[in-house]
Order: structure tokens, then sequence, then C-alpha cells
């Protein structure tokens, strides 16, 4: 009985194919994803810092570019990036295309930042209102405390925390509204003295995790590891870490 011959072409097109499938399946394996996070933003930072290791538990690579807030949301809802390390609850309901891990695991605080010499006091959200406020482009949740703001109050939105830091001084506005972890880093970091923050919290929210639905299988396993590292006080430990580690880079940057 004759040995059936296979034509040279035949073999050369079966091992191109191989070729062609072996490193596509290692990518699927180990591909990256691309997250985007909000630039010039102490809490984003540690955020990053904070994903990075929760992604580590489930396995997968990402990387994270700092983009404005609107752009970074812009990104989401074109698929461009893969999701955002950080937002508020409401973002997910503006962004249906984004999908929420369920379970939080960071919370912002909302407050006001004033001269030094101020005479100003703020205890509730509507104390704000007589007054000229800066807040930060794209940012839910200062957005979400002027939300009953007077429609002839002075409101700003500002490009930075430097930026809001500045009108202050030029006496352009009376009244910050910021995060207050992104506004002592970032009095810390410039060695601002003339600038206090008031201590009345006026929002608390907790911040989630966000993914592009074209990654929907990734919610559950995500959310089992944020669930896991709340339990065991890890997750906390985490965020103080990368907390600290900001600060340090902020005060004595490379």
């Amino acid at each position: 009985m004759k040995a059936r011959l296979i034509h040279p072409l035949k073999t050369i097109a079966v091992i191109l194919a191989l070729v062609l499938w072996l490193p596509n399946t290692v990518y699927a394996q180990k591909e990256t994803l691309e997250f985007a996070a909000i630039e010039k933003s102490p809490i984003q930072d540690a955020a990053i810092l904070v994903v990075e290791k929760i992604f580590q538990r489930i396995g997968k690579p990402i990387t994270v570019e700092r983009l404005p807030a609107e752009r970074a949301r812009s990104y989401v809802y074109q698929g461009i990036k893969d999701g955002e390390v950080l937002r508020v609850y409401d973002y997910g309901e503006q962004n249906l295309d984004a999908l929420r891990i369920p379970t939080p695991y960071y919370e912002v605080k909302t407050i006001s930042f004033v001269e030094k010499h101020s005479e100003i006091q703020i205890n509730t959200v509507s104390d704000l209102y007589p007054y000229r406020i800066a807040k930060l482009r794209g940012h839910i949740h200062s957005s979400q405390a002027l939300y009953n703001a007077p429609k002839h109050q002075e409101i700003y939105d500002v490009e930075s925390m430097i930026q809001a830091f500045q009108m202050l001084r030029k006496n352009r506005i009376d009244i910050a509204l910021l995060n207050s972890f992104d506004g002592r880093a970032t009095l810390s970091k410039l060695n601002i003295t003339d600038i206090l923050p008031l201590k009345t919290t006026l929002s608390k929210q907790d911040l989630f995790l966000y993914l592009h639905r074209k990654h929907r299988h990734l919610i559950k396993p995500l959310d089992k590891a944020v669930i896991e590292l709340k339990a065991s006080g890890e997750l906390e430990r985490m965020i103080d870490q990368a907390e600290k580690a900001v600060i340090n880079e902020l005060a004595n940057p490379s």
C-alpha cells in the first residue's frame, strides 16, 4: 500500500496556521487590560496601587493611563479603555457601558477649603450656597453636593486643585470644594499654609471599580476578590500603604 503524500503547500499552510494560532492563544490568556484614572488626583494615584493588587488576585495584568475626568469617561464609553479604577455609584447610572463591581473598595469625603483667616463656617451643604465655589470638572461627588444650589450661585469648574487654590488666594472664590485626601495631599505637596480644610465632611460616598461591558465576565471574580480582601482586613492595609506611598512621593518627588 502506497504512503499518502501531502502536498508541500498544504504542509506550509498547516505550519503557518499553528504559528499564528499559538501566540494568539497565549495573548488571550495574558491579555493586559488598559484602564483610565483621573489625572492630577492623589486619591486616584492611591487607587491605582490598590486596583493593581486586586487584579493580581485574579491573575490579570493591567496598565493605567491618567486622563482628564471627562476624557476618561468618554474613553470607557467608546471602549477605548477597559474600565476606570475609581468612580462614585452614580457614574454607573450615567454611563451604561460602564459596569460597576458591586462591592465598593474605597470612599471619598467631600470637604471645604478656605483661606486661613476666613470666618466662613460650613456645617451643612446648604451653608455653601451664599458663597463663590470652585470644584473640579468631571468630579461627580462635588457636583452632587451642589445639586440643589441656587441658580444664581457662582460655581466654577476648574481643571486642578492648584487652580482652585490659586483662585482662593486671588479672592476670586470663597471656597474650594474638594475631596479631603486630594486637597490635603496637594497642600502638603506645595507646602501651602495659608489655606486650610474645614472639619465638616459634607458628603461621604463609596467608590467603585468599573469595567467596560465587554469584560462583564470579570465582574464576579473581581467582586469576590474585593469581598475577601475586605473580610481579611487586607484591603484596609493596602489602602493605608497606598496613601502613605502617594503622600511620600508628593513630598519627595523623584
